[in-house]
């Protein structure tokens, strides 16, 4: 469960990582 745990948090720390990256280039682009 804690492995589980550990696998879906650096999923998410992904997700956020690469939606951060997008929106700076978005905001870059304006």
């Amino acid at each position: 469960m804690i492995a589980f745990t550990q696998k879906n948090d650096k999923n998410v720390i992904k997700i956020l990582a690469i939606a951060n990256v997008f929106w700076v280039i978005h905001f870059l682009l304006m």
